[in-house]
This record gives C-alpha cells, structure tokens and sequence, in this order.
C-alpha cells in the first residue's frame, strides 16, 4: 500500500503546483477537505465493521487517493501539456541553482515529520492498533483546537469555546469508548 500512498501524494503535489500556478486555490481547498474527510470516514467506517491491522494504512491511501483524483482532474489540461524531459532538465538546473536550500530546509522538515509522527510510530510499536487510531485521529483535533483558542479570529471565540467543550467532551467519550474496546 505505501507504494500507493507514495504515487497518490505525488500526483497532489505535482498537481497543487500547477493550480498554484494558475492562482487556482479552490480546487486544492477542496481536494485537502475531500482527502481528510474521506480518510475519517474510511477510519471509523473499518474500525466499525472490521478492524484488521493495516486498516488505517487503506484509510489514508483511500483519502489520498480521491484528494488526488480531485486535484489532477481540476488540472487535467496541464497535465496533458507536461512534457516530462523538459520538466527533468528544469528539474536538475533547479537543484543545482537551490542546492543551498535543499541542504539546510530538509533536515528541518524531516525532523518536523518525525516530532509530529514519532508519537504514532511508538503506539504502533508498543500498543494496540485502536490506541493508535485513536491517537492518530484526536492529534490533529487537538492541535487545531489549541490554534482557535489562541489567536484564532475574535469573531468566532463565543461560538468556538461552547463547540470546543462539545468536541473535547466527545473525544474524551471516544477515548474511553477506545480504551474500553481495547481493553
């Protein structure tokens, strides 16, 4: 499945580039949406009806998937236009003329993905497969949670702190459900 999931970001990437390039945000809102919602879906939906192990593994590829879908169809004309020597000749002078910053930007962001991913490496190791799910799924909740409460925009706080009591009282609830479950 990693192989999948692999050629699924790069056709999202690539395809992000080119709507970027047109000033075409619609289409990657949506596709990130449609990617994040169809991955909950899958989540719960095989959790729910049959649990087996590799079971958030399908879930992500299934979200990558339609994401990509979505966004290379919204850029299909470019895609047809690609001309993939060219676009390799352009490919090497670029990493020849940005060598400098590929040297010093990936370590920070593969140590970024490693922060933020280690946690779920070590459940998975050391834990159930549902403690992990559970995990996996309530830390981007949170995070996002802790943002809006912050310096998040002034006109929602009312309405987001009596929505933020609701959705910290159901993921409290999902996590006893979990550790109930697992138990």
């Amino acid at each position: 499945m990693l192989p999948g999931i692999v050629l699924a970001i790069s056709i999202a990437q690539v395809s992000n580039a080119f709507a970027s390039r047109h000033n075409n945000f619609t289409p990657i809102a949506w596709a990130n949406s449609a990617n994040q919602g169809v991955y909950a879906a899958s989540a719960l939906v095989g959790g729910l009806i049959a649990p087996f192990v590799n079971g958030l593994v399908a879930a992500k590829l299934s979200g990558q998937a339609v994401g990509a879908t979505m966004v290379a169809w919204s850029v299909r004309s470019d895609w047809r236009r690609l001309n993939v020597a060219e676009a390799a000749r352009r490919g090497r002078h670029l990493i020849v003329k940005n060598a400098q910053y590929i040297t010093y930007n990936t370590p920070y962001s593969l140590s970024g993905s490693f922060i933020r991913d280690a946690p779920l490496f070590l459940l998975s190791f050391q834990a159930s497969t549902v403690l992990t799910g559970h995990f996996d799924r309530a830390s981007p909740t949170a995070s996002s949670m802790s943002w809006w409460c912050g310096p998040g925009p002034q006109w929602a706080r009312p309405w987001l702190r009596r929505s933020l009591i609701v959705c910290m009282a159901c993921l409290i609830l999902a996590w006893l459900w979990g550790l109930r479950a697992s138990v």
